[in-house]
């Protein structure tokens, strides 16, 4: 290949990113009027890409059972920070019955339901911590017990590197317990349009209530 077309295959490169980029911010703007989410908000940088979108998402009540979960607005799953706030909602109802939990959390993942591992994993992270769920929520802290604001309502965004891989989705949650932001990935069924929950791993130690701090 000669030094001219080399030039000439880079400026196409990057003419094709960025009209990759302009599409994507188009299909999330689009997302934001046509959702049932509240206080969307996203930045650009040069040439239209989406920088950050965050997306809060209201939550009527927490889902008990699987038929509450298909009843909320959200149900659709055609909207990955919905479904990403909907896991974390189902996930609140663990420790209570985690028999119902699997359920809401199999329909959230659709062709990858949870393995026996999985279940296990879920039940360790969440001994005694059920509040790592609940402090993904507006208005709860640590000095409130986790208590969420009502309505009940979960900030999630997306970075720049949320889409670099095709057909996945990686978005962030912010707990009020933690000093960094807790990662979930979802990934798109293109057959139907829906996205499902691909990795869970927004439950690490945060920090505990001031009930159960022995330093407060």
């Amino acid at each position: 290949m000669g030094f001219l077309d080399f030039l000439f295959s880079t400026a196409k490169n990057i003419a094709t990113n960025a009209a990759s980029d302009m599409a994507r911010g188009a299909i999330h703007n689009a997302i934001d009027k046509a959702t049932g989410t509240v206080g969307g908000t996203s930045s650009s940088a040069a040439g239209g890409g989406v920088t950050e979108n965050t997306k809060t998402v209201a939550i009527g009540r927490l889902p008990r059972t699987l038929a509450e979960l298909k009843a909320m607005p959200q149900a659709a799953l055609t909207d990955e920070f919905e479904v990403a706030a909907l896991c974390v909602a189902a996930m609140c109802n663990f420790t209570a019955d985690r028999d119902a939990t699997v359920e809401m959390l199999n329909f959230l993942r659709g062709p990858r339901p949870l393995s026996n591992y999985d279940v296990q994993f879920l039940a360790e992270r969440l001994a005694g911590k059920q509040y790592k769920t609940f402090a993904f929520f507006n208005g709860a802290s640590p000095a409130n017990e986790y208590t969420p604001a009502e309505p009940l309502a979960i900030n999630v965004f997306s970075n720049p590197y949320s889409y670099t891989n095709d057909g996945y989705a990686n978005l962030w949650l912010r707990s009020s317990g933690a000093d960094s932001p807790m990662p979930i990935s979802l990934r798109i069924k293109p057959s139907t349009g829906q996205w499902f929950i691909w990795e869970m791993t927004f439950l690490t130690d945060i920090r505990e209530p001031a009930s159960q701090d022995p330093w407060r």
